[in-house]
């Protein structure tokens, strides 16, 4: 979300003075495809850099200081202490603040967890280690604790470099967010690649020893390995924020408005760190997504650059996980990410947005397509996604490929029939014809 508000910003406006402020190395990187150049499907490590320090702030004109520490902030004077790398430290002045500093990840008091051979995954550095670990241990045996999204992307990837994999999840199922009709078949998946599964298992200790780790479960079971994968959650990295007195949520997050504003005017902030409303419910909410963090930044910047004019669209975060999943999730669930994005965002799903739904709807028939009720739910579903929203037309061109993808008799009639209902009776039921044919 930084680097996306700085980028933003000097195209707002091509006089501002913009300083982009990093602790580690690295301002962009390709953070989802980490896993995947560990496990040697991304084989180019340059891959991964999006943008080096040196080429954003030479293209956007930034000044950009890597290995940069914020270490305090005076909101009183609005200035920065900020520490080098080397442990000098000086002070910056700002007019308007932006705060992005992400997520740590859990690691808890656990005995021998701090032990050689275990790591965690957030960044390039963390990568770079696990990389070198493997190939200067020659790393056959891998223990992956959580099986959330980067647990499961891990064992993915260490099971294509060769290495044996355990992972170690303590729900009774993976995926803790999708059902457990859902996540049963990831668990069949897994068994079916050779991964041993421990469901309703937690680790008590860890001890490291000549032959390699020694993973302790509640059950009494021991797992050996050669090196551990830590991928039992991240907390919002609030500390800097603490010390500045900003206020924050429940969630243990920084509040924010729905302009992205702290509780301390001009501090704004966005990504893995801030507390918003949830979508459906309105209870604060913690959202650890890459397509959201991008989404804010943008409009962050605007507002900081323009005012306080532009509200956080809270409905689209179903928009972009139904893109992101389309071809990874049940039809129904996908279907209904697509219905409550039309429904939050009213007019503003526009016919660009439309289109996307139309193009997974004619990709359904190219797909797995696995049960077909499910598939039924979300073709509905998408269909009335089409039918909410205001332009009737664009509604009547979804239709037709709607009809086109399922070739369904029941489907046309509904099609027709809700079409109809708009007052296009004549233009819906010829269109949808044609589409058929």
């Amino acid at each position: 979300g930084g680097a996306t508000a700085a980028a933003r910003l000097r195209r707002i406006d091509e006089q501002a003075e913009i300083v982009l402020l990093e602790k580690g190395k690295y301002i962009s990187y390709a953070n989802c495809g980490l896993p995947y150049y560990i496990g040697g499907v991304i084989e180019e490590r340059g891959k991964l850099l999006v943008q080096t320090p040196e080429s954003f702030g030479q293209r956007f004109r930034i000044d950009v200081r890597v290995e940069n520490e914020v270490v305090a902030i005076d909101t009183e004077r609005k200035t920065l202490a900020i520490r080098k790398a080397g442990g000098e430290e000086y002070e910056e002045t700002y007019d308007k603040l932006l705060l992005s500093p992400g997520a740590t990840p859990v690691k808890p008091p656990l005995e021998g967890i701090h032990s050689e051979g275990i790591f965690t995954l957030r960044n390039v550095e963390d990568t770079d280690l696990i990389k070198s670990y493997i190939a200067d241990n020659q790393v056959k045996r891998a223990v992956v604790v959580g099986a959330g999204f980067i647990g499961l992307e891990m064992a993915e990837n260490l099971h294509h470099a060769g290495i044996s994999v355990s992972v170690v999840e303590m729900g009774n199922q993976v995926m803790a967010p999708i059902d457990f009709s859902m996540a049963a078949h990831i668990h069949q998946h897994l068994i079916q690649k050779g991964v041993s599964l421990y469901l309703e298992e937690g680790v008590t200790h860890f001890r490291r020893d000549e032959q390699g780790i020694t993973v302790f479960l509640k059950s009494g079971k021991t797992i050996p390995a050669d090196m551990v994968l830590l991928s039992i959650g991240v907390r919002p990295a609030t500390g800097l924020a603490q010390q500045a007195g900003l206020e924050l949520g429940e969630t243990g997050g920084i509040r924010v408005d729905e302009h992205l504003e702290t509780s301390v005017k001009d501090i704004y902030a966005v990504g893995d760190a801030i507390e918003y409303p949830h979508p459906l419910t309105g209870k604060p909410w913690l959202n650890y997504l890459a397509n959201p963090a991008n989404r804010q930044g943008r409009i962050v910047a605007d507002n900081m650059a323009l005012g306080n004019t532009i509200s956080y669209e809270r409905g689209n975060v179903f928009y972009l996980v139904a893109l992101q999943w389309a071809d990874k999730m049940p039809f129904d669930v996908t279907g209904q990410y697509f219905l409550f994005s039309c429904q939050f965002l009213g007019p503003a799903f526009t016919k660009y947005t439309l289109s996307r739904i139309v193009g997974f709807l004619q990709c359904l028939d190219g797909m797995e397509l696995g049960d077909r009720y499910q598939r039924d739910i979300c073709r509905q579903r998408c269909f009335q996604s089409c039918y909410i929203f205001s332009d009737v037309h664009a509604s009547l061109v979804s239709a037709c490929f709607f009809c086109s993808a399922i070739s369904s008799s029941s489907d046309f009639f509904s099609a027709g029939t809700l079409l109809a209902s708009k007052g296009k009776t004549s233009i819906s039921w010829v269109s949808v014809t044609e589409a058929m044919v």
